[in-house]
């Protein structure tokens, strides 16, 4: 289940990281950071 999580994540990050240098590439590690923080708690749990 995490790892599924995880892999989507991965893909939207990538996905954004190549359309981020025409949308903004600071909103985009504004929502990629809180995500990351997320699966990481969840990844200790």
């Amino acid at each position: 289940m995490l790892w599924t999580i995880f892999v989507i994540l991965m893909i939207m990050w990538l996905l954004g990281l190549v359309s981020g240098y025409t949308i903004g590439g600071f909103i985009h590690i504004l929502l990629v950071t809180p995500a990351g923080r997320r699966c990481y708690i969840l990844w200790r749990l």
